[in-house]
């Protein structure tokens, strides 16, 4: 192993322990509903959300509220990765100009990236244009933590409990 390579490893692990008390403290505020830092910056947008989506921030979601919410998410993912694909070649970022592909493998890859299985039944670059394959698959890491907390909130109950656990 170079020396770059310990030197990375070590600024990195450092980092990681530096940031674990501020980085908890901003989770557990989150959780319980607090002000953070961020409340003055997005506070704005989170209520904007709030208000166009008709929820209220003060209420407790049920384990079968969080069910409902994450099946019609998924859902809507499913149906814009199904037309992404298959109307691939009538949008204007496609620069290699590839046809629509089968309505069975859109079907398939749009459930495996969206079920996280990212089980892919085609051949990469030359099936589908770039937004088609990596916008959907990048979304789907951005979204997989993003919801395994959330389910992980739904789990333990309420949100207070889940900033006390982060205590």
């Amino acid at each position: 192993m170079k020396a770059i390579d310990i030197v990375q490893i070590l600024l990195y692990v450092g980092i990681l322990i530096v940031g674990i008390a501020p980085l908890g403290t901003f989770m557990a505020k989150v959780f319980e509903g607090q002000r953070n830092f961020l409340s003055s910056i997005l506070g704005w947008l989170e209520r904007l959300t709030y208000r166009a989506a008709g929820v209220d921030p003060n209420e407790e979601m049920t384990w079968k509220d969080y069910t409902i919410a994450l099946l019609i998410f998924n859902f809507f993912g499913i149906v814009v990765v199904f037309l992404l694909q298959m109307f691939q070649s009538k949008r204007p970022l496609d620069p290699a100009s590839l046809p629509p592909i089968t309505w069975h493998s859109a079907v398939n890859t749009a459930v495996s990236f969206v079920t996280k299985t990212n089980w892919q039944g085609y051949g990469g670059e030359n099936t589908m244009s770039y937004l088609s394959n990596d916008w959907p698959g990048r979304t789907k890491l951005f979204k997989c933590g993003n919801w395994d907390r959330g389910v992980s909130g739904a789990h333990s109950g309420h949100r207070s409990q889940i900033a006390k656990n982060f205590r």
